[in-house]
């Protein structure tokens, strides 16, 4: 094909073009996660289905097969529930990184 034919082409569908990233923006990402049993959860490129499991003793998360086990004191909230995962997340990607980083 020709410069000018592509260009010709390019500018017919500039209007689609423009709109495009402002659709793909307005499009919601995730549904909010509120931290319950059965709640689909990403690690490592991976869906897990997250068990809560209430007792005493120090809150916890660890994978199991497919299913992500979140261990906190009965009673936690979602505010708390959230800040264990996400101090759990940092942790996988503080152990993944330096081997990534050294290659």
């Amino acid at each position: 094909m020709s410069l000018d034919t592509i260009r010709v082409f390019a500018i017919a569908k500039l209007g689609r073009i423009r709109q495009q990233p402002r659709k793909l923006q307005q499009q919601e990402r995730e549904t909010p996660r509120e931290y319950l049993d059965r709640e689909s959860h990403f690690a490592w490129g991976k869906r897990y289905l997250l068990a809560v499991v209430e007792g005493d003793a120090a809150p916890a998360m660890e994978l199991q097969h497919n299913r992500m086990v979140l261990r906190v004191r009965p009673g936690t909230d979602e505010a708390r529930r959230e800040a264990i995962v996400a101090k759990w997340y940092r942790e996988q990607v503080k152990r993944a990184a330096p081997p990534l980083i050294a290659r």
